[in-house]
């Protein structure tokens, strides 16, 4: 059963705003070299795709992935300056992309689907790439001016993620955001492997945005925060059937506490105090559905 969780979020007067949506993995290691395969669907001309660095404060070596004005670019610091690779044409929007990176000491190779490949070199002394931080995807979660300067972009990434390999490693990007991510997922289907990520807030603060690709086509769209499940458990909710990845039909304006006896899960109700009420997703411990007002 595929889940949805609810991401972290800022609210200031009365507003909710979702803190920016990223993976983040173990730093990549290529001190020598690295190759990254990635293949992904943008709806925005400017996104980041993948970052490293030395540090999140920007200083120091990194390389970056990102889409810039329409162009893939890939970047990467030995020390001794950045090397800008840029794809020769722009991306088509909406559409399925491969990018592979490809960097051995000094040289660096970018290959776009359907585009002629580009290379590069760093003329400076340095050689390594020493990189101390995490792998970030979709986006970096630091406010220094500098790492947004080193990428070439401040946003992230709109749009989807399909595959990632690393050095001929293929990565199942579902295992990291349910382990490391902050990020608003929802998995269409069971066996899906894409995850999309969405780059809009909602005025509304009982209100998140919601994501993903059905047969092809991008859907983005504000609902409430709240889901039936984060479990796999079955959990039977006052008649009104069971829990499964969508909303609790709740016609009745009753909240519902779910509690756990003899590894048997039971459900009670409590009357809406007011309107604006409404069910939260059950806590990681499964010990109650929380009311949000």
């Amino acid at each position: 059963m595929s889940t949805v969780s609810i991401p972290e979020t800022m609210s200031t007067s009365g507003a909710s705003f979702i803190k920016p949506p990223y993976l983040k993995m173990m730093r990549l290691n290529g001190f020598i070299r690295f190759t990254i395969e990635i293949e992904f669907q943008t709806f925005s001309e400017n996104g980041i795709i993948l970052f490293n660095g030395q540090s999140l404060s920007g200083k120091g070596d990194f390389v970056s992935i990102a889409i810039h004005n329409g162009h893939v670019e890939f970047k990467f610091n030995l020390g001794s300056g950045p090397v800008l690779l840029k794809s020769h044409r722009k991306i088509d929007l909406q559409t399925r992309v491969k990018v592979v990176a490809r960097r051995y000491l000094r040289d660096g190779k970018l290959s776009v689907s359907g585009q002629e490949d580009v290379t590069g070199k760093s003329h400076g002394t340095m050689k390594n790439l020493d990189l101390g931080d995490y792998l970030y995807l979709a986006n970096v979660p630091s406010d220094h001016k500098r790492v947004s300067e080193n990428i070439g972009v401040r946003s992230g990434l709109f749009g989807c993620l399909f595959s990632l390999k690393i050095d001929s490693k293929n990565i199942d990007l579902r295992n990291y955001a349910f382990k490391f991510s902050k990020i608003k997922k929802k998995l269409i289907e069971q066996n899906q492997t894409s995850l999309c990520f969405c780059d809009f807030n909602c005025e509304n603060a009982f209100l998140e945005p919601v994501c993903g690709t059905d047969f092809n086509v991008y859907k983005s769209e504000c609902e409430l925060k709240v889901t039936s499940c984060e479990t796999q458990r079955t959990i039977h909710v006052n008649n009104y059937g069971t829990c499964d990845d969508q909303m609790i039909d709740n016609p009745s304006n009753h909240v519902f506490f779910a509690s756990e006896t003899d590894n048997k899960t039971i459900a009670t109700t409590h009357q809406f105090q007011r309107d604006s009420e409404f069910l939260a997703a059950l806590s990681p411990k499964l010990e109650t559905m929380k009311i949000l007002s």
